[in-house]
């Protein structure tokens, strides 16, 4: 037995860019308010002052999850999308829409299309309200930019909040073999020298125009330094190999991280230095005292969409990897296996 609608026909609009919880609480509710609902999902146009831009999805990309979801819950018989090439698409001059549905984001421009339906002697839009969704902890909400800066996943998991449960994290011996494989682009070479697959790395990046790079190791960031691949944030050891090439210098004061663990002050420092790197455009240098091979992990989990995460693999040479969600949700299983230390 369907619910009596408020309304016949209502509309919002919005990026929907990686449909997340959020997006979907708001189409819900919408669908629940009305029996028909136009949906206008905004062109790339539009976007370019919004959040880290580039890692947007594309238009066609965003529409297509839009479509998989409305499927999915039955909705597709009463929505329309449409393209917004403005803030009014239809709204400001259909005369079947009775309603827009809004949060604090959009409600301004809500007001804006009322303003031009009177302008038109057309019926005000009632401005339906629907509240953020709060990530898991119940803080801040769940939206698209977290999710491009590498905060939270759809579901408002904080990947930060992984390396929370414990002061030391430290790596099964089940894990070691997963381990030796590459996470992305394996360029063979020599971990002492690397100037060969220097120029392979310049290659392959030049075209990718990163977020940000971060270099985990003493090799690998002097080589990208070396090809004017100067890394924004470099995690390094004076070790190679496990071998001093440099004396450490207490003056310095390194964070401990032990060989085989992940220590939360290490991954703390990442976090901050990626937040800086985001906000002042502020470059860092994080100095380990111990070994810094692991934090390739926590780096790849906490770096924005659409970064590049360098590091050395013994033996085989370095490996460049690209940061999307998909491959986070692989590095977030797999440090969820780790050993916990208090």
């Amino acid at each position: 037995m369907s619910t009596r609608k408020h309304y016949a026909h209502t509309g919002l609009g919005g990026t929907f860019d990686r449909l997340h919880k959020g997006h979907e609480y708001l189409l819900k509710k919408a669908f629940e308010e009305a029996e028909h609902v136009t949906i206008g999902v905004t062109k790339e146009s539009l976007l370019t002052e919004k959040y880290l831009a580039q890692t947007i999805l594309p238009f066609e990309k965003r529409r297509q999850e839009l479509k998989e979801f409305l499927a999915s819950e039955g909705f597709v018989n009463r929505a329309q999308i449409i393209a917004l090439e403005d803030i009014y698409g239809i709204a400001d001059k259909d005369e079947t829409m009775e309603a827009l549905v809004v949060t604090d984001a959009t409600k301004a421009n809500g007001e804006k299309i009322n303003a031009a339906r009177t302008e038109c002697s057309l019926e005000r839009l009632d401005l339906v309200h629907v509240p953020f969704v709060k990530d898991e902890d119940g803080v801040d909400i769940i939206s698209s930019e977290r999710i491009r800066k590498g905060e939270i996943d759809r579901n408002g998991l904080r990947y930060m909040s992984i390396f929370e449960k414990s002061d030391v994290l430290g790596l099964p011996s089940s894990l070691r073999e997963q381990l030796r494989e590459p996470f992305g682009k394996l360029i063979v070479g020599d971990e002492n020298d690397l100037s060969k697959a220097a120029k392979c790395m310049k290659k392959y990046m030049q075209n990718k125009a990163p977020v940000m790079i971060i270099a985990v190791g003493d090799i690998v960031t002097q080589t990208l330094e070396n090809v004017n691949l100067e890394p924004q944030i470099s995690i390094i050891d004076f070790r190679t190999q496990r071998q001093k090439i440099a004396p450490f210098d207490r003056k310095m004061r390194g964070i401990v991280n032990e060989p085989g663990q992940i220590h939360k002050k290490a991954v703390v420092k990442i976090q901050n230095s990626i937040h800086a790197l985001l906000k002042n455009n502020e470059q860092s240098r994080i100095i380990i005292d111990g070994e810094e091979d692991l934090l390739a992990l926590p780096a790849m989990l906490l770096a924005p969409l659409g970064s590049i995460v360098v590091y050395g693999l013994r033996q085989k040479g370095v490996v460049v990897v690209q940061i999307e969600e998909g491959f986070k949700k692989v590095i977030k299983s797999l440090v969820e296996k780790f050993d916990n230390f208090s």
